[in-house]
């Protein structure tokens, strides 16, 4: 569907006008269809489901596309990364973690990170086909998403990459 997003996206809604260059906050505007329905679940009946952190693998957290800006000077799209997220995201970071350490979908500490729930975390990114030559955007320009782990603070929590175990949990 992404590649043949012109045939039904005229950018109107959500507006966006794909000028990766100059505009990076509306570039990024992309609804992009890819549901795939599933039961709700629920924690507190056991039923199984997206809701029910026992069948969940990590909390995700997900990157926007241009959390770091890109580099006008080299023309090369900068990496995002945690450092990157405003005072005002890492807070609103935070409040999320401490709902789900206070209902049970979280369980911090490097003991709990092959438990499920658990305290496993996977970090997303994603970025331009063209990273390294910003000249070649357009509307055409494909995007790909990298998972990955850095060591990180929010708050009270710190996201630890475990080089010896390639795991990412949340202490």
């Amino acid at each position: 569907l992404y590649w043949k997003r012109e045939a039904y996206l005229d950018n109107t809604v959500p507006e966006s006008d794909f000028d990766f260059y100059n505009n990076g906050d509306t570039a990024r505007k992309y609804w992009g269809w890819n549901e795939i329905a599933f039961t709700a679940g629920d924690v507190w009946t056991d039923t199984p489901g997206v809701n029910n952190p026992q069948y969940w693998d990590a909390v995700f957290i997900f990157l926007p596309a241009f959390t770091c800006g890109i580099n006008t000077v080299d023309n090369v799209y900068n990496w995002d990364e945690m450092g990157c997220v405003t005072q005002e995201g890492l807070d609103f970071l935070e409040a999320k973690l401490d709902d789900y350490v206070a209902n049970g979908a979280l369980i911090p500490g490097f003991d709990n990170m092959g438990n499920r729930p658990g305290s496993s975390i996977a970090i997303a990114r994603q970025h331009p086909e063209w990273k390294d030559d910003i000249t070649h955007w357009d509307a055409k320009t494909g995007w790909l998403r990298k998972f990955y782990c850095e060591n990180f603070q929010v708050g009270k929590y710190q996201i630890v990459y475990d080089g010896a175990s390639d795991g990412c949990y949340i202490d």
